[in-house]
């Protein structure tokens, strides 16, 4: 329509679309890198079975989303009402006869060749790609001789839209000296008053940011270094034990333990 110039380029449509029928016995599995509506399924097979003639295939499958994804394939009846969850058609309503076309083709070609030929490919010489490239892995860094505390222990209460957590804040180096892999910061838990410190459990789990209860986030550049604030969301209290963060190195030694809490 008027409108597609705005959307999408016409240089960036793709042009070269995957189609492939794969044999099984008596079968045919026809994939398609589309969401194929239910009667575009049913032309396409009846498509593949008469190109391959009435006793090549018992039974044709249309395979929707196979390897790649190019958006809806519909009927021009459906095209034209928008009767598919106002999907989008990117070559327009004659979409769907142009693949039956082509799977029908491809289909008869499997179905002629003999049983020794393990696969008919047509495919381009060439393909090219000119793809958007952003690098989100950060630059290495070295890391900061000490790290120091921003903020001791508070607990944030629940809102709407946040859960409540307790919260630690510290400077540290730049996130690329960092080793984000390894365990970072973890709970420790004491029941002697904080004369001992050992790594909490909670139901059969270390509290630390590899598992599901706490958050490590990056808070920008503060110096020395940058700001860090770790967010522990299901602590686990109803004892007199103090609990307290704690920092990990890349060796797993401790760098930094916040104030005691509980």
């Amino acid at each position: 329509g008027p409108l597609q110039p705005l959307i999408i380029p016409l240089k960036a449509f793709p042009r070269s679309i995957p189609v492939q029928v794969l044999q099984i016995d008596t079968s045919a599995v026809v994939a398609l890198p589309f969401e194929v509506t239910v009667e575009s399924g049913r032309r396409i097979a009846a498509a593949v079975q008469r190109a391959a003639g009435g006793d090549s295939f018992e039974r044709v499958v249309v395979s929707s989303v196979a390897n790649e994804y190019c958006g809806y394939l519909t009927t021009a009846e459906e095209y034209s009402r928008q009767f598919y969850e106002g999907g989008h058609t990117l070559y327009g309503p004659n979409s769907l006869d142009f693949v039956a076309a082509c799977a029908a083709e491809l289909a008869a070609a499997v179905a002629a060749a003999p049983s020794e030929v393990p696969a008919v490919q047509r495919v381009p010489q060439q393909r090219s790609w000119d793809l958007r490239v952003h690098r989100y892995l950060v630059d290495s860094a070295e890391p900061l001789a000490r790290p120091s505390v921003l903020r001791d222990p508070q607990f944030r209460d629940y809102t709407e839209r946040v859960d409540g957590a307790w919260e630690f804040a510290w400077n540290d180096g730049a996130p690329g000296s960092l080793c984000w892999h390894q365990t970072l910061v973890r709970i420790e838990g004491s029941t002697d008053g904080g004369a001992t410190w050992e790594p909490a459990r909670h139901n059969g789990r270390w509290v630390d940011d590899q598992g599901t209860e706490m958050e490590v986030r990056h808070l920008g550049e503060s110096a020395p270094g940058h700001g860090y604030v770790a967010r522990w969301y299901n602590p686990a209290f109803g004892d007199d034990r103090l609990h307290r963060f704690v920092v990990l190195g890349a060796d797993g030694a401790v760098r930094l333990a916040s104030a005691p809490f509980s």
